[in-house]
């Protein structure tokens, strides 16, 4: 027990502290799997509240002040559980600790696959408008789910009088999942959560991939930082939002340029596009990313020279995304003239 303790507040220096960090991770996730099924799969199940639109943790909790308690204290001990199982992963590169470390994240995502949306009904406002594209052939940077009054996920979207706020990459990705599911309410929900996790196992990977070349002492801790983060499982399996594919894409742009390949990195960051503001915030900064590296690597340091597929590279790269941010500039200007347009419309159909 002593030995378990000092796993988590010190650094174990000897062989037998070594065993024992990978015990203590796992034990760590069966105590994470417990807040997660206890605080929050069983009181706000899928199955239980699947037959009630637009329900979220506000409408649940009020006027239940031991509920909104126990909200917060489950989030409260998952943070601490998160932070313990940081500190066991330090210095760790073991085969065990890979294993033990990965097999309590796919436990946590798996089990919050069963938590009703309670965050946010943005799930099934992408639901909906991969039906549009899928089940009905229609466009949904043009139409919206008033469109499809009978269909039976219009009830459950949130802004039904909106066009989609994405990019083509996510809804032709929603509009093959909402192929796979068909009509059936709980499958569309569990196949777009199992599309989120598609990404987010693409961030571990990439995550791992870049720390064993850049900093294998940190590889194992670094992918605990984010893959056992209970807010990025909350929001990726527990409410089904697609901000994960953003973030996958980032990463793998960072993945890119982590081996110079910056042509690569740029069509990485294109895909974000026009995925919003914040989106082409990142774009932005992380090709700055890209300049820094080539300024920095090959242009101030005397005697180094140009290899020539970096000459491509650095000539392709800022073209590609040129290219992509005009073509990123098209699909929002109409995306607001068909806003103006379907106004119009509505404005002369008035009596």
């Amino acid at each position: 027990m002593s030995l378990a303790l000092r796993c988590l507040f010190f650094s174990a220096s000897n062989e037998t502290g070594a065993t024992v960090r990978w015990r203590v991770l796992l034990a760590l996730g069966g105590l994470g799997l417990a807040f997660y099924w206890l605080g929050l799969i069983r009181p706000y199940g899928l199955h239980a509240l699947m037959v009630k639109p637009l329900l979220d943790i506000a409408q649940l909790t009020r006027d239940q002040p031991f509920a909104q308690a126990g909200f917060v204290a489950t989030f409260a001990a998952l943070s601490g559980l998160y932070y313990f199982g940081w500190r066991v992963c330090r210095g760790q590169r073991s085969r065990r600790m890979w294993i033990a470390l990965l097999v309590a994240a796919l436990a946590f995502n798996v089990s919050l696959m069963g938590l009703y949306p309670i965050g946010a009904a943005d799930v099934f406002d992408n639901i909906m408008r991969g039906r549009i594209t899928a089940q009905y052939g229609g466009n949904p940077f043009y139409e919206t789910p008033n469109d499809y009054k009978r269909d039976p996920f219009r009830a459950y979207a949130a802004w039904r009088d909106a066009t989609s706020a994405y990019g083509p990459v996510w809804e032709d990705l929603a509009a093959g999942a909402s192929r796979v599911a068909g009509d059936d309410k709980l499958a569309n929900v569990l196949v777009f959560k199992a599309l989120g996790l598609v990404f987010y196992s693409g961030c571990i990977a990439l995550i791992a991939a870049i720390l064993r070349r850049q900093a294998p002492e940190r590889a194992v801790q670094g992918v605990c930082l984010f893959a056992w983060n209970p807010l990025v499982i909350y929001e990726t399996a527990g409410n089904g939002h697609n901000d994960i594919v953003m973030v996958f894409f980032v990463v793998l742009a960072m993945f890119a340029m982590s081996r110079r390949r910056f042509t690569s990195a740029a069509l990485a960051l294109a895909a974000l596009l026009p995925e919003g503001a914040m989106a082409r915030t990142v774009v932005l900064l992380s090709y700055a990313a890209v300049w820094k590296t080539i300024v920095f690597d090959f242009f101030l340091v005397p005697g180094r020279s140009w290899p020539p597929r970096l000459v491509r590279e650095t000539l392709i790269g800022p073209a590609t995304l040129g290219i992509v941010w005009l073509y990123a500039g098209y699909v929002l200007i109409a995306r607001r003239l068909s806003r103006g347009v379907r106004y119009f419309r509505v404005q002369m159909t008035r009596p």
